[in-house]
């Protein structure tokens, strides 16, 4: 594979404690291992410095507000256009006006982590309005789209654009995560590591079933206790990547996203689940995971459905209490590294540059 120059460009918030900032670092140390140049443009409101010193040559803009986000993105294509690229990597969000000026004659790749169209819908009208208007203007000129499951590959909010589909589901750098030693709890404990604002995630659904099962313990990560929490949910909030392997530790099942129906999805390939694989937790989830489904007695996939916590208690009892003491093997799980699934990528942006 011949070397390439490789733009990445994104706006990502949530800075080193967010699965995105691993996903976006780890993708970047790859590719620079096989030899190619890479330079993230990404704009964000977190510290600049943290950004800096995790993805080495790039270029990063702070922002505060809506205007200063438009210069951000302003700066940064100009800042692509002088890096002079064989490929153009867009981490899809949001359509903005300069991303008009990206050079033309270099092929554009958009990463899809999400059914755009939906998810703006759950927000506020005008926004969803933008998206749903200006979207195309994008993707209508990308050479291919990448989607983390068929599921969204196949969504009519992606049809009629020239671009190829391609399926990369989300991997983890399994170097980064110990394989645990099951703890020896008295009764079952759960975790689940999600973020504020996203219904998809499911976290009521999670509520629900500690309210059903009070002798349970759970653990919340990446969240604060909101009002009427049960008495057996402990709230960790934001926590670095060792933190939340401590609290995993502690736990004998992590919990999946359980409500992606109400972003109109019932495939996907979350982080966090994949974290949970690298430690060697067993997993609860509602939808198809491709990268999951296969550790036949590690999982349970439940209906993705708004009552599928209380149509599905008793199989959820089943494997919760067959999965105390248990744990993934790390030789079952070496399909989700993102070793193999960036060097899939990487090929896909020879293919393009080559087109």
């Amino acid at each position: 594979m011949a070397a390439m120059r490789i733009a990445y460009f994104c706006h990502v918030n949530g800075g080193s404690r967010s699965g995105v900032f691993h996903k976006i670092g780890g993708q970047v140390d790859l590719w620079r291992r096989e030899g190619h140049e890479v330079r993230v443009f990404l704009a964000t409101r977190d510290d600049v410095e943290q950004w800096r010193s995790r993805l080495g040559d790039s270029r990063v803009c702070r922002y505060a507000g809506p205007l200063s986000r438009l210069r951000a993105m302003v700066e940064l294509v100009r800042s692509v256009r002088r890096f002079r690229p064989d490929v153009i990597y867009l981490r899809w969000d949001l359509f903005y006006p300069p991303m008009l000026a990206f050079p033309r004659r270099v092929p554009l790749v958009v990463d899809i982590n999400t059914n755009d169209v939906v998810e703006y819908a759950l927000g506020t009208k005008g926004r969803a309005i933008y998206n749903a208007r200006t979207r195309g203007l994008v993707m209508g000129r990308a050479r291919a789209l990448v989607f983390i499951s068929d599921d969204l590959s196949r969504k009519s909010a992606f049809r009629g654009f020239r671009a190829t589909h391609y399926v990369i589901t989300n991997g983890v750098d399994l170097t980064a995560y110990p394989s645990l030693p099951s703890p020896e709890n008295d009764q079952p404990r759960l975790v689940f590591v999600g973020s504020a604002g996203q219904p998809w995630h499911g976290l009521d659904k999670v509520l629900a079933l500690a309210r059903f099962r009070p002798a349970w313990g759970f653990d919340i990560v990446g969240m604060t206790e909101g009002e009427g929490s049960p008495p057996n949910v402990t709230w960790h909030g934001s926590l670095n990547r060792d933190e939340v392997i401590q609290v995993l530790a502690q736990a004998d099942v992590g919990i999946g996203s359980l409500a992606l129906h109400r972003n109109q999805m019932f495939g996907g390939s979350p982080l966090k689940v994949r974290e949970y694989l690298a430690v060697g937790l067993p997993v609860l989830y509602a939808y198809d995971d491709a990268d999951a489904d296969v550790l036949d007695g590690y999982v349970l996939s439940i209906a993705n459905t708004e009552s599928a916590i209380n149509d599905e208690i008793d199989r959820i009892d089943e494997f919760v209490n067959r999965s105390m003491g248990a744990r993934v093997p790390r030789s079952s799980v070496g399909h989700i590294s993102t070793a193999a699934k960036e060097q899939q990528r990487l090929a896909l942006f020879e293919a393009v540059a080559r087109a």
